[in-house]
């Protein structure tokens, strides 16, 4: 079995100026440290892959005994096509494969490791929470039938954590040279249980914490006791509502594109901030339509 790590994308609705995988947790540690070390508590470091793109270097320089895999287009394709290079690399072995972004206990290892034994397919998922701008499922005779981030009625949602038999990563391959550039690795996975009848578990987790830092307000969640980093660390908020993978500024308003969060008042904004210097940010600042409104709260931070 190979594992892989999906590295390359820009992690923009964060704001940093560096790959998400490298955003420091509460114990010192990045994302992508995190994972290393719980993945090699039951795997072979030589077996992990990472398919990296935006400022490849950073992550290679800070992981140097990974093996890596480069998707020249990160800017412009999305996890479908950072998958699909991955697995042509591993045509004929079981692959278990990670977001660059998931922040997991090692505990659910455990649980994955018994489908693992077995060679079966599955969608490690979240029962407890169904979010509105998460990945979710439906199932049809104990397997996933839909998997998407607009399933109506969904019944968890997906974390982030995934497996593919060596039965099965064929059809997988071929699923996802059928996706579109921006296509999530989900929408080949729905495409192969539609079409090829492909059988994927979702495998529940939910007794363990495990969650994709997407926006500031997840970074909040994993970072409660931030306040005792030695390191230095700092935030700059945009506002945007949706930045899609690939997107480049141009000529036109991004806000036209792009969107704007209706929910991110001047008041929210400085409620964030707060929560952030509380928990150790020295810098804390504002980036697309964060207005001087917004700017005028943290006079109030002391």
């Amino acid at each position: 079995m190979k594992i892989i790590i999906l590295a390359a994308g820009m992690g923009s609705r964060l704001g940093n100026p560096f790959p998400k995988p490298l955003t420091i947790l509460k114990n010192g540690k990045s994302i992508m440290g995190m994972q290393i070390e719980n993945i090699t508590t039951h795997y072979d470091i030589d077996d992990i892959n990472v398919v990296v793109g935006f400022k490849k270097n950073l992550i290679m320089e800070r992981f140097p005994e990974l093996t890596y895999i480069y998707n020249p287009f990160f800017d412009r394709t999305n996890t479908s096509k950072s998958l699909l290079r991955a697995l042509k690399k591993n045509k004929d072995k079981s692959v278990l494969w990670f977001n660059g972004d998931v922040v997991f206990d090692v505990k659910l290892l455990d649980i994955l490791n018994e489908f693992i034994a077995k060679n079966e397919s599955f969608v490690a998922v979240n029962t407890s929470k169904v979010g509105e701008e998460e990945v979710k499922y439906t199932l049809k005779d104990g397997y996933i039938k839909a998997l998407s981030k607009t399933v109506k009625n969904g019944l968890g949602e997906a974390v982030g954590i995934n497996f593919i038999s060596s039965n099965d990563v064929k059809t997988l391959i071929n699923r996802l040279e059928d996706c579109a550039n921006n296509d999530y690795f989900e929408r080949g996975m729905e495409m192969a249980i539609e079409k090829d009848n492909l059988k994927v578990n979702a495998v529940d987790i939910s007794k363990y914490n495990c969650m994709e830092i997407d926006f500031v307000e997840d970074l909040n969640e994993v970072m409660k006791d931030a306040k005792k980093l030695r390191v230095p660390f700092g935030f700059k908020i945009n506002a945007f509502e949706h930045i899609p993978p690939g997107w480049k500024p141009d000529s036109n308003n991004p806000k036209v594109q792009l969107g704007k969060r209706k929910d991110l008042t001047p008041k929210k904004f400085f409620e964030i901030c707060k929560k952030l210097k509380n928990k150790g940010a020295k810098i804390i600042g504002g980036c697309c339509e964060i207005t001087p409104k917004h700017i005028k709260y943290l006079n109030s931070l002391k």
